[in-house]
């Protein structure tokens, strides 16, 4: 269900990996926040890839669907503001927000799209890139190419707890 943004500009399908090919050479776009003097998009190597179940929701953003686990996190803001924040998807309780959306190598100037819980799954087999602790990774909105992109942490993630948009723009 997890898609990655590729080096390719191109979403990327994890259930549709296939480690059997050994021509399988995929890059994947992370926002890497590990050196504060050197915030910027990375592409990672896929090398290692996490298998789990666990709960997931269905999040309408704009008039895209997108599945992601449950104690995921996703950035957010608003247009008239310069600050992003990583808020935790099961913190939203039915409050309204924007979700920061932005292709790191088409989109000339960010989106803020409307975001909600569609449906929730209490069980859920996920297969997504081992992620560094200080990395939020970029998921395709669309399956076609240049696709929008909006960003999700996992749980362990260590950031401040709002982001200048002038680092992801």
């Amino acid at each position: 269900m997890i898609k990655l943004l590729t080096a390719e500009n191109m979403p990327f399908d994890m259930n549709n990996i296939s480690f059997n090919d050994p021509n399988v050479d995929i890059n994947f776009c992370v926002f890497d926040y590990s050196n504060l003097k050197d915030v910027d998009y990375r592409f990672l190597p896929l090398v290692f890839i996490e298998e789990y179940t666990k709960a997931g929701v269905e999040l309408q953003i704009g008039p895209y669907i997108v599945h992601v686990p449950w104690d995921w996190a996703i950035v957010t803001g608003e247009m008239e503001f310069s600050e992003l924040e990583l808020i935790e998807i099961k913190k939203f309780n039915g409050r309204d927000f924007q979700a920061f959306a932005f292709n790191p190598l088409s989109s000339s100037m960010p989106e803020f799209l409307p975001v909600k819980i569609i449906n929730f799954y209490p069980d859920l087999k996920w297969t997504s890139p081992a992620l560094f602790n200080d990395n939020l990774i970029s998921i395709p909105l669309t399956t076609g190419p240049q696709p929008l992109c909006v960003y999700f942490s996992e749980p362990k993630v260590k950031l401040p707890d709002s982001i200048d948009v002038s680092c992801m723009i």
